[in-house]
């Protein structure tokens, strides 16, 4: 009987700790390998394969020499297109800024002369007046001392027209006297605007173009015709200069540039590269290239690849977009972008086992909890993310928008338990 019960404790028992594996080993075995899962959602996006580069733009420069030491006044605007012989600036030296100074009081005193003058005219106007009314009737009263044959009154009559013409006289004198200060002042003008032709020049684009007041010294080096003489070593150390414009604003030197005018209608961007990374580029096919400093996303074409000795080449770029909104730029910070791609976007952390080519992979789901292993095409990856796309036909494997995947998917299997 003891033994019986023995038995009946026994498996009682096993039955115990079968229920208890049946209830805890799920748990057990997430806690061990399930407690660093990370998931994440399967999203719609867009990724780029690109490489961050620094580029110098190569542009056909004409440079404009000032004829004087001095100032010039633009007459456009940066990065505005012209016409051949259009106006560009006029060049003053030194001495006609001193002169036009001089112009500037002289003009200020014509002008307060002539102020005073109509003041004057203003004032006297009605006295005048009255001084030829006075005449008038005074010569009437002449007259009338003639007929009555009285030589006293005659002569008393004479002596004040005479007085009333002098006074007449003085005041028309004083007027008089302002019409020859502002005449010799206005002599004096004229012989200043002589000097100051003599020593302005305005300055008119040879050819049509697109004008800069940006000078940086490089207009020559980095010309579309000095291409071939192109060095890594060149373009590199103009990376490590923080390029400005040589010119001060508004000031000239004698025979040196202060404007240029853009000719053409194309720039170049010159770079240096990873030998491996522009082997993927052709000459002819173009490519999409974002310039950052502007923010703007252009088409360019490599129209050079030169073979440097070391590791790395020069790639040369041309396009006909945005030469108005560079001609301030000559270093400039860009991003080549070999592909882009789009679709379902995922962690490229989360594929695994990927073939050779990079093509191929798998990436983990979470289905009701339980991991499922589905297989995928990896159409385009950065550094970061991967665009996918299912390779199964059955509706049941496939890999869908909003689905739910494993980010790290190491030692994960078939049908283990994922909590979320």
């Amino acid at each position: 009987m003891k033994e019986e019960n023995k038995k009946k404790g026994i498996k009682l028992g096993a039955l115990m700790l079968v229920l208890f594996l049946l209830m805890y080993i799920p748990s057990l075995f997430h806690w061990i390998y399930g407690k660093d899962i990370t998931t994440d959602i399967i999203r719609s996006g867009s990724i780029e394969d690109s490489i961050n580069l620094e580029g110098y733009i190569m542009r056909d420069e004409e440079v404009i020499e000032s004829p004087f030491e001095g100032k010039y006044i633009p007459e456009v605007n940066e990065g505005e297109k012209l016409a051949s012989n259009y106006k560009i600036a006029t060049v003053l030296s030194d001495n006609s800024t001193k002169v036009l100074e001089e112009l500037r009081k002289l003009d200020l005193a014509i002008l307060d002369k002539g102020k005073k003058k109509s003041e004057n005219q203003g004032l006297f106007s009605q006295d005048l007046i009255k001084l030829d009314n006075n005449i008038s009737e005074k010569i009437s009263y002449l007259a009338m001392a003639s007929d009555s044959n009285d030589p006293e009154k005659l002569n008393s009559i004479k002596a004040d027209i005479d007085a009333i013409i002098q006074k007449k006289a003085e005041i028309l004198s004083g007027l008089g006297t302002s019409d020859s200060q502002i005449n010799a002042l206005k002599l004096q003008r004229d012989s200043l605007k002589a000097q100051i032709d003599a020593s302005t020049k305005g300055i008119t684009s040879s050819a049509p173009g697109i004008i800069s007041f940006n000078i940086d010294g490089y207009e020559n080096a980095l010309n579309p015709s000095r291409i071939n003489a192109l060095k890594a070593s060149f373009l590199e150390e103009i990376g490590k200069k923080d390029i400005k414009s040589i010119t001060n604003l508004k000031s000239v030197e004698v025979n040196k540039p202060f404007a240029k005018i853009i000719k053409g209608i194309y720039i170049y961007i010159a770079v240096v590269m990873d030998k491996n990374a522009s082997t993927s580029l052709k000459t002819g096919k173009s490519v999409n290239i974002r310039i950052n400093d502007i923010n703007k996303m252009i088409n360019a074409t490599p129209v050079k690849i030169m073979d440097e000795a070391g590791s790395k080449n020069i790639v040369v770029f041309k396009t006909d977009k945005v030469m108005s909104d560079t001609t301030y730029l000559r270093k400039i910070n860009i991003d080549l972008i070999k592909n882009s791609f789009d679709g379902l976007q995922v962690s490229y952390k989360s594929l695994f086992d990927i073939n050779g080519e990079g093509t191929k992979g798998k990436i983990v789901l979470v289905k009701a909890n339980d991991a499922r292993i589905r297989n995928v095409e990896i159409v385009g990856r950065n550094g970061e993310f991967a665009i996918i796309k299912s390779v199964d036909k059955n509706v049941d494997k496939q890999v869908t928008l909003y689905d739910t995947y494993v980010i790290n998917p190491s030692n994960i299997e078939e049908g283990q338990l994922i909590i979320k």
